[in-house]
Formats: structure tokens, sequence, C-alpha cells
């Protein structure tokens, strides 16, 4: 089930703040892991074992968590046991095809290559496990006190199969002071969950059209400004597909007085690839900080460590997006380029703004390019197709861009100007004003034509 389903917005969603606003307090946490259960059940009826993988890991990493606490004899061992529990998971599902690929390759074997299904989910509560079993192994909270805290903090549906990653003890607090529900609360979560709905659906899917013409038509028969407009598209649409899915999550969680951490932050505006990486996903990035960038030594020990500390975090990075060389070659490109500006661009960056936000964008969105295409092979042929070269077989029908660039340039005008963040800044400052609900309320009833008439596409980063 996804937040953009009709299903879940007139059903799921007001049937669980109804039974929400009725219960006391005391047993609404019980309400919130019954309802996150039916939540992914709904999403993974056909692989029942993705179910009892969830709740395996559920409990797995509360009694981790409850050794851990106890600070005896053995905590280092529960906690590396408890990481490889999880991790091993995410070998399994995630990496095990790619892994054994490679060793046939490499290696010249004729092992069977596991096809496998990857749970819905997994790479986001898996690494909200390990940064619970981390945070109570370093004393920096006391850890779940009953397997219903642990369900809520794992299994909450606003945040369960796409994030954002919450920590443990910011969601504990927020939860243990959410106010009581009201109309006000929840009319306040239903405008950012609108804003987020619009943002998926008539922005990202509908932009999201022009990539998905020149990846149907082949890379080799599209001219050089249809390459040039579906590279721009597909960035605006992987940015307001999961920033809008991001924002509905949050959107729920202030419906029912809870807060979810912010994901995004204007990224298109940022003046080098390390701060767009502060500002996307921000929630990933603190992770890898926080739980990899910084055990490893950070920037304390000094500049080659730094870099080599930065060069793990951007490959791992790289593989936590897909199982697959294109990925690694994505972490690395990003890698390269965030390492030089420690070195010495940074520096030269800061002295020119305007050159460094023009920078910022055609690193990033040449990087989406590699996160898009896939296939390696094809890489090459599209970056062709970006500077006019052309191969003897290629059919190009040349007023191509002309299609699809008339049917979509109002939507790209707009979505420029979402990438300035000045909607956001204007949401912001005047929610509260019912002319905004008017306005929200209009965008509510057309997101939902659409996906009546459509059915919506599905959101670009379940397949994480």
């Amino acid at each position: 089930m996804a937040f953009s389903q009709l299903d879940f917005i007139f059903i799921f969603l007001p049937v669980f703040l109804l039974v929400h606003c009725i219960l006391p307090k005391q047993y609404r946490g019980l309400w919130m892991t019954i309802a996150s259960l039916g939540f992914y059940v709904c999403g993974t009826i056909a692989h029942p074992e993705f179910i009892l993988i969830l709740v395996l890991s559920l409990f797995v990493n509360y009694f981790a968590g409850r050794g851990l606490a106890k600070n005896g004899k053995g905590k280092k061992a529960i906690f590396a046991l408890a990481v490889l529990y999880n991790v091993a998971w995410l070998v399994v599902f995630k990496y095990l095809g790619f892994i054994t690929t490679n060793l046939n390759e490499l290696a010249g074997l004729k092992l069977s290559v596991p096809e496998l299904v990857l749970p819905l989910g997994i790479s986001f509560y898996t690494f909200q496990s390990i940064s619970y079993l981390a945070d109570v192994y370093k004393g920096k909270t006391e850890g779940a006190a009953s397997i219903l805290d642990m369900a809520v903090f794992i299994l909450m549906f606003p945040k369960l199969t796409s994030g954002p990653i919450a920590r443990y003890p910011e969601l504990k607090r927020s939860i243990d002071a959410a106010p009581e529900p009201s109309l006000a609360g929840v009319n306040r979560g239903f405008l950012t969950f609108t804003l987020g709905l619009g943002m998926k659906v008539l922005l990202a899917d509908r932009i999201g059209a022009i990539w998905t013409g020149a990846y149907n038509i082949g890379f080799d028969s599209i001219s050089t400004p249809h390459a040039w407009l579906s590279m721009i598209a597909y960035a605006m649409q992987l940015y307001f597909d999961f920033a809008g899915y991001s924002m509905m999550a949050i959107g729920i969680g202030e419906m029912i007085g809870i807060k979810l951490p912010d994901n995004f932050d204007d990224p298109y505006l940022s003046k080098s690839v390390s701060e767009f990486w502060r500002r996307w996903h921000i929630t990933l990035g603190a992770w890898f900080r926080d739980y990899i960038y910084i055990p490893l030594g950070g920037n304390r020990e000094g500049l080659p460590r730094t870099i080599l500390n930065l060069f793990v975090v951007w490959l791992l990075t790289g593989l936590w997006h897909g199982a697959s060389w294109s990925f690694v070659i994505w972490g690395l490109y990003l890698f390269f380029f965030i390492a030089i500006e420690r070195l010495f661009l940074k520096k030269l960056l800061d002295k020119i703004p305007f050159l460094a936000h023009i920078y910022t964008i055609v690193v990033i969105v040449f990087s989406w390019l590699i996160f898009a295409v896939g296939d390696i092979s094809q890489i090459p042929v599209y970056v062709m197709r970006l500077f006019g070269a052309v191969s003897a077989e290629a059919n190009i029908f040349a007023g191509d861009y002309l299609t699809y660039g008339t049917q979509t340039y109002i939507l790209m005008g707009v979505g420029l100007i979402f990438c300035t963040g000045l909607p956001f800044k204007a949401f912001r400052k005047y929610r509260e004003k019912p002319w905004m609900s008017i306005i929200m309320l209009a965008i509510f009833w057309y997101a939902v034509y659409n996906l009546y008439m459509s059915a919506g596409d599905p959101f670009m980063y379940f397949n994480f």
C-alpha cells in the first residue's frame, strides 16, 4: 500500500485517524502497531515471508537492546551479533545475487544466482534498528522499556517503507509529548500531506513521463535536446517523488501530534555537492555520518584518513541504493567531487556563489543519469546523445523534444519554481491562513482526480 493510493487516502487513513482519536492515550501505541502491521501486510500480501522477517527483526532487536541496556559482560558480543543479524538479511535479499554473479564472472564459477524479491522497506527498518542498537550500546538511550515501545518505533507505518529514518530517543520523546488529537492538528497535518501528494502526483508522475519516453524510445534514437530535457526531467521527478513521500509521512505524523524528522531542505539551492548531500535525504546522510563516518575517525585523523573515510561512506551509500555496479559508480562519482571539494575546490566555490550553484546542479544532474540508466553500457550512449554524437544505426526524429516539451513546459516551469524553495517558504508562512486551506483542498481533489484517472506510479524509493 502506498500513500498515493485511493484506498489508503479514503479508507485506511481515515479509519486509522478515527480510532486513534477515540482511543485513550495508553492504547494508541497498540493501535499504531496493529495498523502498521495491517499497512505492511497490504503491501506484501504476496510475500508472507516478508512479514515474518519484519516481526523477527522487531523481537531480535528488542531483546538485543535489553541485553545491551544491562551493561554487563558480553555487551560487545551482543552488539556485534545483533548488527550482524540485521546486515545478514540485507546481504541475502539485496546483495547475494550481485555477489554470486560477480564471483561467477571473476572466478569462473558456476554458482546458481538467486533471484530474490527485496522485502519492502528492509533497507529503512534495518538502518533504524542498527541506529537503535548503537545508541543503546553507547549509552545514548536506555532503550525500549517494552516490546510495544519497540514495535511503535520499528513499525510506525508513516516511515516504515521509505523513511524518514528516525532515531529512537527523538521519536520516543515526540510520542510521549504528543498532544491530544484535535481538529486543528489533523488539519495542519492534512495540509502538509496534501502538499506532498501534489508533488508526487501532479509533478513527479507527470514530469517523469519525459524520462519514460526517452527510455522507451531507446537512448540511441533520441535527439540531443530530448536527451537534455529528459535528464533534467528525471532529476525533478526523483526529487518531487521522494520529497513528496517524505512530506506525506511528516503530514501523517502531524495529524497525530508526532514529529518525524525532516528529510529535504531545498537541496537544489546548494552551492557544493557536499552541501547538497546534507540537504537531500537528510536522515540517510546523518545515519552514515553518525554510524559509519564518525566511528571510522571522521576528519579527526588527518586529511588522508578523512578522504579514506569518505571513500568508505560513499561506496556504502552507493551500495545501499542498489546492488549493481552502476550504483557503485554513482557513489564513487559523488565521492570524487566531495573529496576534491574537501581538498581545495570548496574554498574557490565559496568565493563565486553563482558559479557554485551552476557547478552543483551540473554535477548532481549528471549523477542522476548514472542513477537512472542502470545499465552501465548505456551510460556512454546517453552521454553521446547529450553532446550530439550519434551512431550509424540510430534513427532519430529531430523534433521529438518538441512533442514532449510542448506537453510539459508548464509542468517543467512549475517544477523549476518548486526547486527554488519559494513555494515551501510561502506554505510555511501562510499555512494558517484560510485561503491556504482552500488552495490545498483544490490541490488535493485535483490530485485525487488524477489518481482516479491514471492509478498513479509507485514511489521510486520503494525499490531501495
